[in-house]
């Protein structure tokens, strides 16, 4: 049946493509193969140096969820402040709110660096642009939900757009070896 036939070729697929990329490849022995000095980068803020295993670590992305209004994004910009101050390049990319909306929001926390770059955009790729040019090693998207990637087609905020930018910052972390957080909105 035409079913079968779509089944069998979408699982040659798959498994053709994983054994083309493994070529190559070579896991680690956790022990000894494992770059072991990789440090966190503590936040300064205790509970959540704690929540994120002793702060941010280089090549992951943290997904930081909660209600809107609850604080997300003034909580991530005073630790993206804190790790600033330690000479780290942050690039908290806005796509929800204005540049200057946020400016005003760290003047009011009295936050300053020179390390802490602001970008107000939805389009991923503009994003990455910036880290490039910015330097970054710690990436903040607030939130992952008003961004997208113009790879596929479907709307922004949309259950597909939101899984292909979120695989796309993995990515970014890995090849980059930097640390990514994105916020969501919790809508019932």
């Amino acid at each position: 049946s035409g079913k079968s036939t779509w089944a069998k070729l979408y699982k040659k697929a798959i498994i053709d493509d994983g054994a083309n990329l493994a070529e190559g490849l070579k896991a680690g022995h956790m022990f000894s193969n494992v770059n072991n000095h990789m440090v966190a980068v503590g936040v300064k803020s205790g509970e959540l140096d704690r929540v994120l295993g002793g702060g941010l670590m280089a090549g992951s992305l943290t997904l930081v969820g909660g209600d809107p209004g609850i604080g997300k994004s003034t909580l991530l910009l005073q630790a993206s402040a804190n790790v600033a101050n330690l000479g780290k390049k942050v690039l908290y990319a806005t796509a929800e709110e204005s540049a200057s909306q946020i400016k005003l929001r760290a003047q009011r926390l009295g936050i300053k660096s020179d390390n802490l770059y602001i970008f107000s955009h939805t389009n991923l790729d503009a994003i990455r642009g910036q880290i490039e040019k910015t330097e970054a090693k710690i990436l903040i998207i607030d939130s992952i939900q008003a961004i997208f990637t113009p790879n596929i087609t479907s709307s922004q905020g949309s259950v597909s757009q939101i899984r292909e930018c979120t695989n796309i910052l993995m990515e970014i972390a890995k090849k980059q070896n930097m640390y990514v957080s994105a916020f969501f909105n919790i809508i019932e």
